[in-house]
């Protein structure tokens, strides 16, 4: 929930007050005085551990038995100087002890826990002793604990993405190591934290149904809940959860999972039953330590409670005092004192408002959280509209929608302005968010709030602007992550939104939106984007508006994509006479250009305008697409019977950046010298793919290659020597029969007649449709006197 959805949450809820209100606009808003928002439910990760039970002390008659013990007594106190001096001596006097593999790992388990301030220089050499662990151990029992414990770690430390990677690493190459529970919790919390709620449901009835464990069968019961809770928003139902989970276990959900009592509590409040919270809090604090992620929110709770249980009002702010000296540097504690100094503002001498009020807004500039800095300025501006001190006006935060229309004239033109502020805040930075933004947290919030704040009125084309700065962010940013139908609804998205206006998509907006698809598509793999081509010529009316005219050339790719000859011929013809898709020399005007032209440059080829192709081709000027355009070139040029060109073109590109596609042009390299008997060519296309494919199969194709080129050019001994190589290599491969074909036409140079006769023997045998029958032949005139 974003900070204008909590705000209008908490507003509207007194709004009702408001209606009865004055008309006068200081009077509505001091009617807003209290605000009691939801504070968020506590998240912290489940404790996935795993070390403790595996590195014990062992009682096997091995070398080093008795250090190795010591070492372990010394992990287990954590007592690191003396750990790592007895570390040193075991690797000196115990090098050759199969003891070692264990020491190893250890050592890499007390380097991950002593990393407590989370060092990045110390976590890349943790990473690269655990990969190189890894290649050294590979079969090790101790594996999996370290990719659990380095897993953890990543947890504990916010990096889900690579928690995730790591779990499921070890949960697929070590399933039915003691760990596998673990690691598939671990794989469903990794989903959790990151918002992935589909995939991490899966998971944990996976939990449910293969793990014997009780706690994390409760842990998974839990996060179920948890899922169902932030999924479909129905409390009351997560509520009746969350009590049936305590009432059945209660000793393992205080001992091991304390945090459902806080969210049970945070429930019971926001259903105003506060005796019961009461209740539920005092528990989770008797379950907890001082140093729990979630304590700020529990003392911020814990003063809320007196307030609705009616203490004076110095008791009140005195417990919200007591929140920001215990927790002075969070976010929480410097809210609680913020709010305790606006309490009683009102009643306050002139002088001493002023100084409270600078030290609130000391502390609510301290505040990172974007909803509680608006909680914070919201109850700022109000305490001070309360003191008939018009400066609140400034700092009053807006409200998201209204649902009933108490607010007018000069006020409402002042929230309409601060509501523009608010939502366009996400848009400079959405490119850098991660995927757990969703549009609700984006473009939800100015959607509802137009229909009935600005349609119609002075700011309506400013909040439209707006919108579609926001929407081209987004339709950027799933561009460039590689959800491209999540693009294209972006923008279907707009046109059938309230917001949307023909005026703004102009040339400016059409190129940005076409040069993004396009340059998406090109990259991708020729023949696997069907579905999303079909997707795209089904959505042509829309896509329309903002495409035509300058992204027809995207009709034509949909129409190579699908294969259809038709569509592509009619395309080409919708494009401009001049062949000027771009007309000014702008950086966005040159990347449009010339992921166009490079779409156009294909699409000839496709219809054998060979010339037109090539001069489409020479238009791309964007750097970022000079390998794949001279990919595309060389295709054209082997299409058109160009061989040389295509591997003077190929083998420069090669030169210089040996790995940038190398596994298209390779082959594309390999047809020319084939088809264009270039066998001149043969050996640097050969050496440049030895330095790709070394002696994997994938080099069968070229050393054919070269055996072909060289007996073409009489070299009938070379020749041979590189067709048993192949043959070798792969002795059942889908060539074989060509390969042997051409080995008994070597051993026909070299006038050994028994080899060729041999071979030809060889690939009859094989039936293969075609040179078997080849071979027959070649045998028969063997037999000719």
């Amino acid at each position: 929930m974003n900070k204008i959805q909590c705000v209008i949450l908490s507003l509207l809820v007194t709004l009702r007050v408001c209606s009865a209100a004055t008309q006068e606009p200081l009077a509505a808003f001091t009617s807003l005085r209290v605000l009691d928002f939801a504070m968020p439910f506590c998240e912290s990760s489940v404790r996935l551990e795993v070390a403790g039970d595996h590195f014990v002390e062992i009682e096997n008659n091995l070398p080093g038995r008795a250090e190795y013990n010591s070492l372990i007594r010394l992990y287990q106190k954590k007592n690191w100087f003396d750990f790592s001096e007895a570390l040193a001596v075991f690797r000196q006097q115990f090098e050759s002890s199969p003891l070692i593999e264990a020491v190893e790992f250890l050592d890499l388990q007390s380097k991950i826990e002593r990393n407590s301030e989370k060092s990045d220089s110390a976590l890349k050499k943790i990473e690269g002793k655990f990969r190189d662990l890894l290649v050294l151990y590979p079969r090790s029992s101790l594996g999996p604990v370290l990719h659990a414990s380095l897993a953890n770690y990543y947890l504990k430390t916010g990096a889900y993405a690579k928690a995730l990677a790591l779990y499921r690493s070890a949960r697929e190459d070590y399933p039915f190591h003691s760990t596998s529970c673990v690691q598939l919790f671990g794989e469903g919390e990794a989903n959790f934290l990151l918002g992935n709620f589909d995939e991490a449901s899966l998971t944990f009835n996976s939990v449910m149904q293969k793990c014997q464990s009780n706690r994390l069968q409760i842990a998974a019961k839990i996060r179920l809940v948890d899922i169902e809770r932030e999924n479909n928003q129905d409390l009351p139902k997560a509520e009746k959860s969350y009590e049936k989970i305590r009432s059945d276990n209660p000793t393992l959900v205080s001992r091991f999972h304390p945090e459902l009592l806080y969210n049970l509590g945070e429930m019971k409040y926001r259903n105003r039953n506060f005796p019961n919270s009461t209740f539920y809090f005092n528990d989770f604090a008797r379950s907890v330590s001082e140093l729990h992620i979630c304590q700020p929110q529990l003392q911020k709770r814990l003063a809320d409670l007196s307030r609705h249980a009616k203490k004076k009002n110095a008791e009140v702010i005195g417990h919200y005092l007591s929140v920001f000296e215990k927790y002075p540097k969070s976010d929480i504690g410097r809210f609680s004192r913020a709010h305790a100094l606006l309490l009683d503002l009102s009643s306050v001498t002139e002088g001493e408002a002023k100084r409270r009020v600078e030290i609130v807004e000391s502390e609510i500039q301290a505040i990172r959280e974007k909803n509680l800095k608006n909680y914070a300025s919201i109850e700022e501006g109000l305490a001070l509209l309360e003191r008939k001190d018009e400066s609140g006006l400034e700092v009053l935060k807006p409200l998201k929608e209204r649902q009933e229309n108490v607010f007018r004239g000069e006020l409402d033109s002042f929230i309409r302005q601060a509501v523009l502020k608010q939502v366009q805040e996400p848009a400079p930075h959405i490119a850098n968010l991660s995927k757990k933004v969703k549009d609700k947290e984006t473009l939800e919030p100015l959607e509802k709030v137009y229909a009935g704040w600005f349609h119609k009125t002075p700011d309506a084309e400013k909040a439209e602007q707006i919108y579609r700065s926001l929407i081209l962010e987004r339709f950027t940013e799933n561009v460039k992550s590689g959800n491209i139908k999540s693009a294209i609804y972006k923008l279907e998205r707009w046109k059938s939104s309230d917001l949307f206006q023909k005026k703004w998509v102009d040339h400016s907006v059409r190129l940005q939106i076409g040069s993004l698809i396009g340059s998406w598509w090109v990259r991708q793999p020729m023949g696997q984007n069907e579905a999303f081509a079909k997707f795209f010529i089904e959505k042509s009316e829309m896509l329309a508006v903002f495409l035509k005219p300058e992204g027809e050339p995207l009709w034509v790719q949909a129409s190579i994509e699908i294969n259809d000859g038709v569509g592509i011929e009619q395309g080409l013809k919708n494009i401009p006479k001049d062949r000027n898709l771009a007309k000014k020399t702008d950086r966005q005007e040159v990347i449009a250009k010339s992921v166009f032209s490079l779409i156009l440059g294909r699409a000839f080829r496709f219809t054998k305008e060979f010339k037109q192709s090539e001069f489409y081709l020479d238009q791309v000027n964007a750097p970022e697409l000079e390998l794949d355009t001279k990919t595309e070139k060389i295709k054209t040029f082997n299409s058109a019977g160009k061989s040389r060109e295509a591997l003077e073109l190929g083998l420069k590109v090669l030169d210089r950046k040996p790995s940038s596609n190398a596994e298209v042009i390779l082959p594309l390299l390999r047809e020319a010298v084939l088809d264009g008997k270039q066998w001149k060519y043969s050996s640097r296309v050969f050496k440049a793919a030895e330095k790709k494919y070394g002696n994997k199969n994938a080099i069968i194709p070229f050393l054919a290659m070269e055996g072909k080129s060289l007996l073409e050019q009489g070299r009938a001994k070379e020749s041979q020597q590189v067709y048993v190589k192949a043959i070798k290599m792969d002795p059942a491969g889908k060539d074989i029969s060509e390969t042997r074909f051409n080995l008994a036409k070597c051993f026909l140079q070299m006038k050994d007649l028994e080899s060729a006769k041999k071979e030809w023997q060889e690939v009859a045998a094989l039936k293969d449709e075609f040179w078997s029958p080849l071979a027959v032949n070649e045998l028969k005139l063997l037999e000719k006197p």
